[in-house]
Parts: structure tokens; C-alpha cells; sequence
């Protein structure tokens, strides 16, 4: 950049839409709440899976269902800069199920789980039209399960050593020009 040459203006969101998208979103993984995708432009591309469209959180909603019960949400921190909206939380719920394609081979544990995770939401006027994650899948227990020989422990550290098994060995991690 020349020394004529300058940034454009940084404006930051609003501080109360970007605690309702967290909000929203939130609601939405622990209750199935559609509300939020009022929030959402018809053409939102999600880069986990790499698709287009509102679709995509009727096919995680059902994964979600199959997978999980007895969901939880404890809400860590919302952060916003300029047009990106950063939640980050972790989502608890009881392991009776694999319908996520990294669970496939997974038996299902009965566990408690616990799956921290940041959310990154872009932001175009009023709507989020992109989606970044990371969910940690490391050997983590839910609050309130105190013993290592506990068979919620046990359930879940089984339950993350096969998700680690078959995650892919390598993630490409797709970031816009403009970042």
C-alpha cells in the first residue's frame, strides 16, 4: 500500500445485533428455534460444508436430534469487529446417536458431552451471509462428572477417540482475500 493510499473506514456492528445473532444461533442448537433464521440472507454460505443456502440447518438440525439429547448451551462470549460476529460457547448434550459424518463409525455412548466451540459470522447490513467453526474434540468431561471411572467419563472419552479417529488427517481452512 503506497503512503498515499489509505484504510477504509473500520465500523463496527452493533452491539445488539451481534448479541442476537449469538443468541439466536444458540437457541437454535439447543431448542431447534428457527427465529433466527430471519437473521440469515437466503444466500448464507456455510464453510464447514461447504454449501449454499438456508438448507444446510435443516440437515444439522437433524444430526443434531439423532445425535444428541438433553442439549445445553453455556454461553462464554460474543465479540464483534467490523462485519464479523465471533460466539463462542460449548454445547452440552447426552451421545445417542451418530448421524454427523464424523460420528459414523462411532458407537453411541450414553454420555454427557461437553463440545466447546467458535462461531465466526460475517455480516452484510443486517444479515449474515457466511459461516466459519471449530468445535474442540479433545477429551474434555461435561461439568459435574467428577470421576475418571465414571461411565459418563468413560463414555465420552470413547465417544472423542473416535471422532479423532475419523476426522480427516487435514483441514483446509478457507479464508477470504479480504481477511
Amino acid at each position: 500500500m503506497s503512503p498515499q493510499a489509505s484504510w477504509p473506514e473500520h465500523v463496527d456492528m452493533d452491539a445488539e445485533l451481534a448479541h442476537a445473532i449469538a443468541d439466536g444461533y444458540e437457541r437454535w442448537t439447543v431448542l431447534g428455534d428457527r427465529a433466527v433464521m430471519d437473521m440469515f440472507s437466503s444466500d448464507f454460505y456455510d464453510n464447514v460444508s461447504g454449501r449454499s443456502g438456508l438448507e444446510i440447518f435443516e440437515v444439522v438440525e437433524s444430526c443434531l436430534d439423532a445425535s444428541f439429547t438433553d442439549r445445553r448451551v453455556e454461553h462464554h462470549a460474543t465479540m464483534s469487529e467490523g462485519d464479523r460476529v465471533v460466539v463462542w460457547f460449548t454445547a452440552y448434550g447426552r451421545h445417542i446417536g451418530n448421524a454427523f459424518p464424523r460420528m459414523a463409525d462411532c458407537q453411541s455412548s450414553g454420555a454427557d458431552i461437553a463440545l466447546p466451540q467458535v462461531r465466526v459470522f460475517r455480516v452484510d447490513g443486517e444479515l449474515v451471509v457466511e459461516h466459519w467453526a471449530m468445535t474442540e474434540v479433545a477429551d474434555r468431561r461435561a461439568p459435574g462428572v467428577t470421576s475418571r471411572k465414571s461411565t459418563l467419563c468413560a463414555g465420552e472419552v470413547a465417544f472423542r477417540r473416535c471422532v479423532r479417529r475419523s476426522a480427516p488427517k487435514t483441514h483446509t481452512l478457507q479464508v477470504p482475500s479480504a481477511w
